[in-house]
């Protein structure tokens, strides 16, 4: 008996007459069993381990990310199976035998290999998953694909069949735990009863895998042969190329000879040119150096002339330093003077504000106003570009209005000494004080001087009659809690106008309509009411009243639409750059 290189016995070959062709004998069985062994559970657990590593609804995408490893292993009807030439993959598990299961798991499972590699004889004692899924290969080769027809005699069959229920086993443990379907089937399979056709059934089998395997063989043969054939096209290409090599160091001498002729004619063309253009440069700067002095000339005339307009400029701003001078001497004799001024510039600020083309009275208004009588003191806080300055103009201007009680009289305050001049906590009055410790950054050197007025501006709202609104952007008021060591800021109310409670939908709304109804190029596009909405909808960087103003300010911030509002910081910052630019 011969022994194969995998250590199984080669399986003896019986050529019978066509008319004992199906002739059972015990020999015959145990090699129908071994098949059927092999493709019934065998094929059925390599599904269930490819399902364990890609589930079905991912197998179409999976193939599609493979078709580059697949396509050059598998044969036509593998292919055809997995990519059919109308449509994409719709089959299962089911349609795949046992030779496509085992592509599919060495080389898209993700299954590590074996020590000796995918393909090779494992080590005996090397029981991995990738080891035993070799070894179900190697036997189904051995017994079911290379041999027309098999018999194994009893002692073999009970070897192989042992070795091969132990790889069952343990594939099947790399599955649910405590499953044993497939040990069961194997089990079965060996006691059970087989009438003569199913044992032809898989003695057929046996005889169609090795049709296959020869036909492949006779596949083989012919590229072989092909091969052979390109070698010797290949021996003539290397004739023709050695040919063909010398023709080449023919053609590049005289190539050579050809350009050592021309760079001298080219040497002896650029000498000439060289002439020229040295009397050219020569006239040149002849002419450049003429037109240098008048330009010389000139720059000293406009030199005398700049100097005597500078000359003006500081003589005219001297005169207005000496009458400011003047005025704050006079301030400083009459302090109520200084008071009538501030609140003249208050009024005519809040005058501006309410002569404006357009200005949306935000719920915020009347939530500020009530809270405001209650608390005495409140702080309105949110980012960059939110309303805060607009809605605390729009308040003080309300309660400088009021009429069923006495009106507060607005103040526009910026320093402490202002405080000292104009605040007294007996009269009605509302203040505000609109980033007087910094705008973008905290400015700790205002804070400080503010710091011994913070008692003063608690009694004459706490025990007078003030009214009093701060405004701080949020990154400050972070930075102002830390700053205060009294703990000013930390007792007062808060209203953060970038929250939606505070400047709602249907104000923004409003603010939008307003600001459309009176663009005047708002006909150069047609803004449909789905985005008009998406805009409304939007949290600017810049906040939303600020971004509503700009974009309808500029024909080229109307033209992005919904864009601008998503990103308007950036598109504002490129206009700027593109503007300094020109």
């Amino acid at each position: 008996m011969l022994v194969s290189k995998n250590n199984y016995p080669t399986i003896q070959v019986k050529i019978t007459m066509a008319c004992s062709k199906y002739k059972s004998t015990k020999e015959t069985t145990h090699a129908a069993r071994l098949s059927r062994l092999l493709l019934d559970p065998c094929t059925y657990i390599f599904r269930d381990l490819l399902r364990s590593f890609i589930p079905e609804a991912q197998f179409p995408h999976i193939l599609r990310n493979f078709v580059a490893t697949l396509i050059p292993i598998i044969n036509k009807d593998q292919r055809n199976l997995l990519y059919p030439r109308a449509g994409q993959y719709l089959g299962t598990y089911e349609d795949f035998d046992l030779s496509l299961l085992y592509i599919l798991l060495r080389n898209i499972s993700g299954i590590p290999p074996h020590k000796n590699g995918w393909g090779k004889q494992p080590d005996p004692t090397d029981r991995s998953l990738s080891a035993n899924i070799d070894r179900t290969r190697e036997i189904r080769n051995t017994y079911c694909g290379h041999v027309p027809r098999v018999t194994l005699p009893e002692q073999d069959f009970q070897r192989i069949w042992q070795d091969t229920t132990v790889i069952i086993r343990e594939l099947e443990g790399s599955l649910t735990a405590g499953c044993t379907t497939y040990t069961d089937a194997a089990k079965l399979i060996k006691t059970d009863t087989m009438d003569p056709e199913q044992e032809n059934k898989y003695l057929d089998i046996i005889d169609k895998q090795h049709k296959v395997w020869e036909d492949f063989k006779d596949t083989t043969n012919v590229i072989i042969k092909e091969q052979e054939k390109i070698q010797q096209e290949q021996q003539l290409l290397l004739v023709e190329q050695d040919i063909l090599k010398s023709d080449l160091q023919q053609q590049g001498q005289e190539i050579r000879s050809q350009q050592h002729r021309h760079e001298n004619e080219l040497k002896s063309a650029l000498q000439k040119q060289e002439s020229k253009i040295i009397c050219e440069q020569k006239r040149l700067d002849k002419k450049f150096k003429s037109a240098l002095q008048k330009q010389e000339l000139d720059l000293k005339s406009e030199i005398q002339l700049k100097g005597m307009e500078l000359y003006t400029e500081q003589k005219t701003q001297k005169m207005g330093l000496e009458m400011m001078t003047d005025r704050l001497a006079m301030l400083e004799k009459n302090p109520y003077c200084e008071k009538n001024n501030i609140l003249d510039n208050t009024s005519a600020i809040l005058q501006t504000h309410k002569s404006r083309n357009v200005y949306i009275r935000t719920s915020a208004v009347k939530r500020i106003i009530e809270k405001l009588k209650e608390k005495k003191i409140l702080v309105l806080t949110g980012r960059a570009g939110c309303g805060k300055t607009t809605t605390a103009y729009q308040v003080m201007l309300e309660l400088s209005e009021e009429s069923s009680e006495p009106p507060y009289t607005p103040v526009l305050i910026d320093s402490p000494d202002e405080w000292n001049k104009v605040i007294n906590r007996n009269q009605r009055s509302i203040v505000f004080l609109d980033d007087f410790i910094g705008s973008t950054n905290l400015d700790t050197g205002a804070f400080d001087k503010w710091k011994s007025k913070f008692d003063a501006v608690s009694a004459c709202t706490t025990y007078g009659q003030v009214l009093m609104m701060i405004g701080l952007r949020k990154n400050l008021l972070e930075d102002v809690e830390k700053y205060d060591t009294r703990g000013f800021f930390r007792q007062k109310t808060i209203i953060d106008l970038s929250i939606e409670k505070n400047f709602t939908f249907q104000d923004k709304e409003k603010m939008f309509a307003e600001y459309y109804a009176k663009c005047s190029f708002k006909d150069s596009i047609n803004l449909c009411v789905e985005e008009r909405y998406r805009i409304i909808d939007t949290d600017p960087y810049y906040g939303f009243p600020l971004t509503c103003y700009q974009y309808f300010s500029r024909h080229e911030f109307y033209q992005l639409g919904l864009s601008y509002f998503l990103r308007p910081n950036e598109l504002l910052y490129n206009a700027i750059k593109y503007k300094r630019s020109i």
